[in-house]
C-alpha cells in the first residue's frame, strides 16, 4: 500500500528527471547551479508541502539545489518570479484550497508518477 512518502519520492523523482538532461544534470530553478539529478538537486516547493492542495502541483515543484530548498527555505520570491505572475497568483489561490488524500489517493499518486519517472529515465537513459 503506497504512503505520502512513497508518492512523495516519485513526484520528486519524476520532477528532477523532467528537467534533467540526458547526463542526468538539471539546473536549480533558483539560483541555476547545476547538478545531478539525484545526488545535488531536490523537488523545491514555491508554495510549501504544507500546503497540501499544491504539493503535487508541477506548476509549484521545480528542482532546486539543497542550498536554496534547505538554507535559503526555497528562495520563494525567487521562485515567484521565475515561475511568473500569473501562474504564481493561481498557485496563492490553490494552496488554501482544502485537500484531503486517502491512501487510495497516494496509490493513485504513487502509481502515475512512478510510470512518467520511469518512462522519462528510460528515454533520457538514466538509471533510477
Amino acid at each position: 500500500m503506497a504512503s505520502e512518502s512513497t508518492a512523495d519520492k516519485w513526484f520528486s523523482y519524476y520532477i528532477r528527471l523532467k528537467y534533467a538532461n540526458e547526463d542526468g544534470l538539471c539546473k536549480c530553478f533558483t539560483c541555476s547551479y547545476v547538478g545531478h539529478w539525484k545526488r545535488d538537486l531536490q523537488n523545491g516547493h514555491g508554495i510549501g508541502r504544507q500546503h497540501k492542495s499544491t504539493r503535487y502541483s508541477e506548476d509549484n515543484c521545480k528542482p532546486q539545489c539543497k542550498k536554496c530548498n534547505n538554507w535559503g527555505q526555497g528562495e520563494q520570491a525567487i521562485f515567484a518570479a521565475n515561475v511568473g505572475k500569473e501562474t504564481w497568483d493561481k498557485l496563492e489561490v490553490q494552496k488554501r484550497q482544502l485537500t484531503k488524500r486517502s491512501k487510495f489517493d497516494f496509490e493513485i499518486l504513487t502509481d502515475f508518477y512512478k510510470t512518467e519517472a520511469r518512462k522519462l529515465a528510460k528515454d533520457k537513459n538514466i538509471i533510477i
